[in-house]
């Protein structure tokens, strides 16, 4: 009897060692955060001691991945700047934060990725003063109006049919008065070619078009109402627009009646004359709606959350 209760003792504690044999290592958690301004992720989501684990950050709209910065347990990621990160996990729980940063542009830059010419949608021509920083040419601002790459060469719009669309200041304004008259724009080439970019993109008023030119011909950027621009010196160290665009594989801007939104009168369009030479004057002119112009859309940018 006792060889019995002996022989099943020790087959239970073998059976017991064989259990523990097959208990998983212990995983431990890892916790991804950011600071809002994107998104994060690990894989896997928990680990064991010795294992490698991938963290991912994903930028929000005109932001861009700074750092990974460690809020809890004892590792060190390989790479931290990047948004692919790796580490080993140590033997406890770690936490990771992504940090990020608001893009600022400056005039001249490419948009989305200030520096990336394959990658341009359009150039910045304008700063929003209220979010802008810095001076002169070192100015730079998150929320911006860009210049499309690509150029056209079409009318206004239909002779003796007063629109309405004549805001000077905004050309969504006369986009949208247009719109309301004829939904695809069929009839008024210039603004159809511009709803056609996409989503965002318009054909520029007056004034925005007074803006183009003023970085087209290096001065500083400026409005008027006279047939001539006032004299207006160069402006040391402003870049080369056409330069800028030419290397990102798009058109220049043209010598001619730039087509603006702004309609004068039910027979005209105002129209801004680009010169060939830099610093140099350029007519506030009138256009018939029926005659053909280089035509240029522009987009505002303004950060929105994801």
């Amino acid at each position: 009897m006792k060889n019995l209760i002996l022989g099943l003792s020790i087959l239970g504690l073998f059976l017991s060692s064989c259990d523990k044999e097959k208990e998983s290592p212990q995983k431990y958690r890892v916790t991804v955060t950011t600071d809002g301004n994107g998104v994060a992720t690990a894989d896997p989501a928990s680990a064991k001691a010795g294992d490698e684990v991938t963290i991912t950050a994903t930028p929000n709209s005109n932001y861009r991945f700074v750092t990974w910065r460690v809020t809890g347990g004892d590792v060190v990621i390989a790479d931290a700047a990047s948004t692919h990160a790796t580490f080993i996990m140590p033997g406890e729980a770690v936490s990771v934060k992504a940090e990020f940063e608001e893009i600022r542009f400056k005039v001249g830059d490419y948009y989305p990725d200030p520096e990336n010419a394959a990658t341009a949608e359009g150039v910045v021509f304008w700063l929003d003063p209220s979010h802008t920083v810095g001076e002169g040419n070192d100015a730079a601002a998150t929320h911006v109006k860009i210049l499309n790459l690509d150029e056209g060469m079409c009318s206004w719009g239909p002779l003796e049919t007063g629109t309405g669309a004549n805001s000077k200041e905004d050309g969504r304004v006369n986009m949208t008065v247009i719109k309301n008259i004829v939904s695809d724009y069929s009839g008024y080439p210039a603004f159809e070619f511009c709803a056609d970019k996409g989503d965002g993109w318009y054909l520029p008023a007056m004034n925005e078009l007074q803006y183009i030119y003023c970085v087209y011909a290096r001065i500083a950027p400026q409005t008027w109402d006279s047939v001539t621009l006032p004299v207006a010196e160069e402006v040391s160290g402003m870049p080369d627009i056409n330069s800028i665009i030419a290397d990102a594989g798009g058109v220049i801007l043209q010598y001619g009646y730039q087509v603006s939104s702004s309609e004068y009168n039910i027979s005209y369009h105002r129209a801004l004359v680009f010169t060939s030479g830099r610093g140099s004057t350029a007519g506030q002119e009138r256009n018939y709606k029926t005659n053909n112009g280089p035509v240029r859309c522009i987009k505002i940018i303004e950060p929105v959350a994801d």
